[in-house]
Formats: C-alpha cells, structure tokens, sequence
C-alpha cells in the first residue's frame, strides 16, 4: 500500500508542477513576489495535503505562536523536501537562499527565478556568503523573511545535526548593525 500511495503522491506532484509553474511564471510581469509567493503557498498546501491523503506523512506545528509578525531570518535543518515546501507557507514575503543550480531546471527553476531567491555558487564559498549578507539585508529591510538551509545539503536524521555554514550567524548580526546605525 505504501508504495501505491507513493506512486500516486508522485503522479500529481509532478502533473500539479507543470501548471503552477506556468502561471507563476506567465504572471511574474503583472503582479507583486509578495502575490506570487501566495500563490506558490496555495499549491504547496494542496500537495502537502496530497502528501497526507496518499502517503499518509503526518506532522504536528508546535509553537507557531513565537514566529516573529515582521520579517525574520528562519534557519532550518535540511532533511529532506517536506521543510522546504512547508516554510514557504509559513514566512510570506520571503525569499530563500538556494543553490543556483535549482535555476537550471525547466518550469521550475524558472518559476523559482520569479520568486526571487538568493542564490549561492558553491565553488566560490566567500564571494557567495557576501552575496548573502548583503542581499539579505536588503531583502530583510524591505520586509521579507529569509529562509535558510546552513548545514548546505539534506543529511539524514540519523547523522545529526551536520556544521553550519557562516552565513546565518553573519547575516543576523549584520541585520542587527544595519538596524542599531539606522535607530541613531
């Protein structure tokens, strides 16, 4: 049974991606990244339920009640898809910091362009975290949440919490900076 929902599960991930992506990416010209991540999050929710029905992937949401009104830098383990999906529905604006490979994939990489994250160019690590700081800023001053994945690469839960990249320990002092000098 389990492999059957799987089968099932995947047919109308990938079927549902062909369509938002096409809408995402035939009205980034019209309306705001704010709108089309909305629109981004009403289908993520759609698979995720999808994902409960076939799958049968239960989770439980405690303590949503501390996440911040206002924009905030959101760190993540990264274990698998599920997270990566599920925050996008929680932080709206936001952007996250990805690999720029992502960008290289039909229909959704390019519907991810319009969603403007951060990208990152992993062989050249100090010009990459630049990058995010200084993106970040912007993007957290123009009130946008940042979503970030430190460990830079899914690891499995049995080997633990892996060493965290600089960068979001880097952009939150920054951000502190920026906003102490603009109180003065």
């Amino acid at each position: 049974m389990p492999l059957i929902g799987s089968i099932v599960f995947n047919t109308f991930f990938y079927i549902s991606l062909i369509p938002i992506t096409l809408i995402i990416v035939s009205l980034y010209f019209f309306i705001s990244t704010k709108n089309l991540q909305y629109i981004g999050s009403l289908w993520i929710k759609i698979v995720l339920k999808a994902l409960r029905i076939f799958c049968r992937v239960r989770w439980r949401v405690e303590g949503i009640e501390n996440i911040p009104k206002g924009p905030c830098i959101v760190v993540s383990n990264h274990q698998g898809q599920w997270e990566s999906l599920f925050l996008q529905t929680l932080f709206i604006p936001s952007t996250t910091i990805i690999k720029k490979e992502l960008l290289y994939i039909p229909l959704f990489g390019w519907a991810l362009r319009c969603m403007k994250p951060i990208t990152l160019n992993r062989l050249n690590k100090i010009s990459s975290l630049k990058k995010v700081i200084k993106k970040g800023v912007l993007k957290l001053e123009n009130g946008f949440s940042i979503i970030l994945f430190p460990e830079g690469t899914r690891n499995s839960p049995e080997k633990g919490i892996q060493p965290f990249a600089a960068s979001c320990g880097l952009l939150s002092v920054k951000k502190r900076a920026s906003f102490i000098a603009n109180m003065s």
